[in-house]
């Protein structure tokens, strides 16, 4: 039987249809002091509880990203920043550090940045560039994973004129070479789930790799090929357009609004690879600040700014605290390298 790699979700977890919209441009102060939380020292695992008072930030806060203006991680950064308004009596901005397979980030944010004031993007990507890139920052053991926000499931999606509307037939004429799978590069999610197709069928990986997941659904638009890998949030306008058709979702469970498409996992291809975003700090970040950051996520990914942000981009609700998300982490990381270590890299 083959091995499940899946990463298995909180069952806590907050599933509600959401969305990824654009979010303000955020350099402006907000205006007051968060409540306190209790934090999880990842070392020890003891729960430390921290005062009101006993940290805030004294200076400019920055969200540091791999992604561009405009990705995702900036556009979830510039969210997170707008929702903090009224909750933390700092200014916050973003800080993109594009490039270079996330080492731009690692070496920007192992200068002194590990105060309470620099907080750090970070998505399964940052698994696959540690293996793959070997670019030294790997987030459950170099960083602090603080919290969860979001989950943009990953669907197997046809257009609607293929011959093949349902993964069943999909996975027969997979087998026989007839049909690509498109994805954001070789060595990401939609690869893996190729390759452990292929694996499962005994057959060839075929599996065309785009820049982006939004020019890999370009490419099935266009006919260049014949399924995409993507994620949910991508993907939705065509498919409630009617464009494109999903067939199967890369996670544990079904979708809700989705129920009848059927998970991989359930069709013999046991693959789940959830695309999520959340925030990690540096090592040896005061606990105190750990505890100040994970109080005032806990409210400011509850405001109406930031539900708002998720369900017009149709993506879930993903909240994770500190002890899940450090959890989530660890078996990314063990997912990851075991995949990798598997089937190479893809490139």
């Amino acid at each position: 039987m083959k091995k499940l790699f899946s990463i298995l979700l909180c069952t806590a977890m907050v599933f509600s249809l959401a969305a990824c919209g654009s979010a303000n441009s955020s350099n402006t102060p907000a205006a007051s002091t968060a409540p306190a939380a209790s934090a999880a020292n990842p070392a020890s695992g003891a729960d430390t509880q921290a005062e009101t008072t006993a940290w805030a930030p004294t200076k400019d806060v920055e969200i540091v990203t791999h992604s561009g203006v405009g990705s995702g991680g900036d556009v979830i950064g510039r969210a997170i920043i707008e929702s903090c308004k009224g909750i933390v009596d700092a200014n916050m901005f973003m800080q993109n550090k594009k490039g270079s397979a996330g080492s731009a980030v690692w070496a920007y944010v192992q200068k002194g940045k590990n105060d309470g004031h620099t907080l750090i993007v970070i998505t399964p990507t940052n698994f696959l560039w540690y293996y793959n890139a070997n670019n030294g920052m790997n987030p459950s053991t170099d960083l602090v994973p603080l919290v969860r926000f979001q989950l943009d499931p990953q669907v197997l999606c046809v257009h609607k004129d293929s011959p093949y509307q349902d993964i069943e037939s999909f996975k027969q004429a997979y087998k026989e070479g007839k049909v690509t799978i498109a994805g954001e590069a070789s060595g990401g999610p939609a690869w893996m789930g190729a390759t452990i197709m292929a694996d499962t069928l005994d057959c060839a990986v075929s599996f065309v790799p785009f820049s982006d997941g939004g020019e890999a659904l370009t490419g099935v638009l266009g006919g260049n090929v014949d399924a995409v890998l993507g994620q949910f949030g991508e993907c939705y306008d065509q498919i409630i357009a009617g464009e494109i058709v999903p067939i199967a979702f890369a996670e544990s469970e079904r979708i809700e609004g989705f129920e009848d498409v059927p998970t991989l996992i359930e069709s013999g291809i046991d693959f789940a690879f959830p695309q999520w975003r959340g925030l990690a700090v540096p090592k040896d970040t005061p606990l105190e600040a750990i505890a100040y950051w994970e109080g005032v996520f806990s409210q400011s990914s509850q405001t109406e700014y930031f539900q708002k942000y998720l369900k017009d981009g149709s993506t879930l609700d993903g909240w994770m605290d500190i002890k899940e998300f450090t959890a989530l982490c660890g078996e990314q990381d063990r997912v990851v390298r075991e995949i990798i270590e598997k089937y190479g890299s893809g490139e």
